[in-house]
C-alpha cells in the first residue's frame, strides 16, 4: 500500500491538486492492480487504514532520525534502525513492525524533513537533497505540451550561434597569425 499512495503522491502533473476521492481512487486502482485480483480494498478502506499507521510510521522515522544525528561514527543502518526499534519500543511498549513500509517512504522528502524543537516551537531544518527534486506540476504540463521543447530548442540555437561566432574568431585570429608569419 506505500508504494500504491507514493505513487499516486509523485503524479508530476495533478501532483496533491486533486478534488474529493481522486487521489484515494488512484491509490485504490494501483492497490488493486498489484494485488492481481488475489486481494481487493475499497478506496474507504485504504484510506482508513493508512491514516491509522502513517502516524507510527512517522514516529519511527523520527526515531530513527534521531538516533543518526546521535550515534554517527562507526554505525551502520542496520545498527541505527535497531536502536530506533529500541527507542520507539520505550515510548509505546511494542515493536514497530511497519518496516517494510518505512523503507519504502524513508528517503522520501515527505519523510526526509527533520524537525527540531526549541522552547515548544518546531521550525524545519533544510535536509540536503540526495535525490533530485522531481519535477514540477507546470513544468511536467509544459514539457507534454511541447512548450519546452520549443524554449529548448531555441536555447540551442543561441548557443550554437555563440559557439559559432567563437570558432570564426578564432579562425580569423590563426588566419591574422599566420599573414604575420609568411610576411616575415
Amino acid at each position: 500500500m506505500a508504494s500504491s499512495w507514493l505513487n499516486a503522491s509523485k503524479d508530476p502533473i495533478k501532483g496533491n491538486d486533486k478534488k474529493g476521492d481522486t487521489f484515494w481512487k488512484e491509490v485504490t486502482d494501483e492497490f488493486n492492480k498489484k494485488g492481481n485480483g488475489k486481494r481487493t480494498r475499497e478506496m474507504n478502506q485504504l484510506k482508513i487504514h493508512w491514516s491509522r499507521l502513517k502516524a507510527s510510521i512517522s514516529d519511527f522515522n523520527g526515531f530513527w532520525t534521531k538516533v543518526g544525528q546521535v550515534y554517527t561514527s562507526g554505525y551502520s543502518d542496520d545498527m541505527l534502525e535497531e536502536e530506533a526499534h529500541k527507542m520507539y519500543a520505550n515510548k509505546f511498549g511494542k515493536r514497530f513492525l511497519l518496516v517494510h513500509w518505512w523503507k519504502i517512504l524513508k528517503d522520501e522528502p515527505k519523510w526526509c524533513a527533520q524537525f527540531e524543537t526549541e522552547n515548544n516551537k518546531s521550525e524545519i531544518v533544510d535536509v540536503p537533497d540526495e535525490e533530485s527534486r522531481p519535477i514540477g506540476r507546470e513544468a511536467a504540463k509544459a514539457e507534454r505540451s511541447g512548450k519546452r521543447k520549443k524554449d529548448n530548442i531555441l536555447e540551442g540555437i543561441v548557443i550554437l550561434g555563440d559557439n559559432i561566432a567563437k570558432i570564426v574568431k578564432v579562425q580569423q585570429d590563426r588566419k591574422v597569425d599566420r599573414e604575420k608569419v609568411t610576411e616575415a
